[in-house]
């Protein structure tokens, strides 16, 4: 968004300029062919909604959207959000004076009359509750880490569900440097000595690789190991035994 409005703004001033005019153009029109495609998945607008400083807001009275943009936004965001993380609603639970009747014994006067004159909390919707509640407001020089802030327990007991997929969504990188970065590193695993490595074999290496360089292995079970590489050399001895 912020980079649209700098190629945008570019683009006007230096019209006349034969070379930043074409430079501006054209950085416009690689970033508006990748913006366009935000709309094949809700992914993008998914992931921003769930920032708790950013909300439906920032598309509303932030970049500005229009009004179509942002209702087909929803709607897709809301059909994610049903179809694959909203569990189904919680059952009612049966009223005290009921029980009492089913089991033959006779109510409390207090309690029945506290009963009636106590409201029962309105059951809504995970995320219709997030979305209802209030932009959270941060210092601008503040740093907000959302994955941290849906990882806390109040968050996973207050929205069990939406919290899921607000880490998946969270989690998708931006770019794709990082993944390609990870995979041409497969060809320093799968030499010509090891060229009969399996697939899974070499998925667990670049994962273990990519986690010791990020320091993020808490734990390493040896005794899985060990077993992992005796498969792999009982798969690699057998395979040999078919070539000769």
């Amino acid at each position: 968004e912020f980079l649209l409005e700098i190629f945008e703004e570019g683009r006007h001033k230096h019209v006349d300029n034969p070379f930043l005019g074409p430079c501006c153009q054209a950085g416009w029109d690689k970033l508006e062919k990748y913006y366009n495609k935000t709309s094949e998945s809700c992914a993008y607008v998914g992931a921003v909604i769930l920032v708790p400083t950013r909300k439906w807001e920032f598309f509303k009275k932030g970049v500005l959207w229009k009004d179509k943009w942002v209702e087909d936004a929803q709607a897709a965001v809301q059909k994610v959000w049903e179809d694959e993380y909203k569990q189904a609603e919680p059952t009612l639970l049966v009223p005290r004076a009921q029980s009492y009747q089913n089991d033959g014994k006779k109510e409390n006067r207090f309690k029945a009359w506290s009963r009636q004159h106590i409201k029962v909390p309105e059951v809504m919707d995970e995320y219709e509750r997030y979305c209802k509640e209030p932009v959270m407001e941060m210092d601008l020089d503040e740093v907000f880490d959302p994955l941290g802030w849906w990882q806390e327990s109040t968050q996973q007991k207050v929205y069990p569900n939406l919290s899921k997929m607000a880490l998946d969504l969270l989690s998708i990188p931006a770019m794709s440097a990082e993944v390609e970065r990870l995979f041409s590193s497969c060809k320093i695993t799968i030499t010509d000595r090891r060229n009969r490595i399996g697939i899974d074999a070499v998925e667990a290496i670049e994962c273990l690789k990519s986690w010791l360089r990020e320091n993020n292995v808490a734990w390493v079970d040896e005794e899985w190991i060990d077993r992992w590489v005796a498969e792999v050399e009982a798969e690699t001895q057998q395979g040999k035994g078919r070539v000769m």
